[in-house]
């Protein structure tokens, strides 16, 4: 039949072609861009969480998030964040030129760094004691990026006073170069504990309820060397749905 009908097989035959073509395009550029792209331990190992199976949904609020990295069974760390909200930045400190910009700023959880096992590259990254109190710990991580762009790799830049959305904040350190966030496409500037965001936006009264889902939740190094693909045991009491 397709001998007998020469044009129709060519169209058939470059129609599959482009098929093929197109799909094994597509699946390079997610798996270079998408799946080997962070650069951070073990990246094989992070486990986007969600809920709802039947129509999964990756954000949380921060209350479950708090439950969750307790009582999980199933991984040695878990972490939360924003993939990097529009803020004014400033410099503090007196005689710094320039004015206000606007830069994208991620709010994480104290562990953020340290189960990502990213070292910092100047200063020191959060820890746990950062995210403990509402308010308490005002102080900044710099992309490496953002460092050399605003500061010009300035090594000074560590203790020095910066402005977000009219709050004081300190630079605590810079990240190491080459983590931009781990969020596909979204390159935060700059880096502050979860427990700062009424600083930088008082509007939102109601993030640390039930009520707002707001973070997307990251677990990293499943225990006991479990396959991704098994069950993840998450133990949820009656009384904390």
């Amino acid at each position: 039949m397709l001998r007998a009908n020469p044009a129709f097989a060519a169209v058939a035959v470059l129609s599959i072609a482009l098929g093929i073509g197109a799909n094994t395009a597509i699946f390079s550029i997610v798996d270079a861009v998408m799946l080997r792209w962070l650069p951070v331990k073990d990246p094989g190992r992070l486990v986007n969480l969600a809920t709802n199976p039947p129509r999964p949904n990756p954000s949380h609020n921060f209350p479950d998030y708090l439950y969750l990295r307790d009582h999980s069974r199933s991984y040695s760390g878990m972490i939360a964040f924003t993939g990097g909200r529009p803020t004014g930045f400033s410099v503090r400190d007196p005689g710094a030129q320039g004015g206000t910009q606007l830069v994208a700023v991620s709010m994480v959880s104290g562990d953020y760094f340290e189960v990502l096992g990213v070292e910092p590259a100047l200063g020191r990254v959060f820890n746990a004691e950062d995210n403990k109190a509402e308010g308490a710990h005002p102080y900044a991580v710099l992309s490496y990026a953002f460092w050399q762009r605003a500061f010009g790799g300035d090594t000074g830049v560590i203790g020095k006073g910066i402005v977000l959305n009219g709050a004081p904040f300190t630079v605590a350190g810079v990240a190491r170069s080459g983590l931009a966030g781990v969020t596909v496409g979204l390159s935060p500037d700059l880096f502050i504990p979860i427990m700062m965001i009424r600083q930088v936006n008082p509007s939102m009264r109601d993030w640390n309820s039930r009520r707002m889902w707001w973070l997307t939740v990251l677990p990293n190094q499943i225990r006991n060397g479990d396959d991704q693909s098994k069950s993840l045991v998450l133990e949820i009491g009656p009384n904390d749905a």
